[in-house]
């Protein structure tokens, strides 16, 4: 994960761990 899109990576990485749980 990039840190310089901080805010849209963090829900767009959030998203795929919700569907791999």
């Amino acid at each position: 994960p990039s840190q310089k899109e901080n805010g849209q990576k963090s829900v767009e990485d959030l998203e795929p761990f919700l569907e791999k749980i």
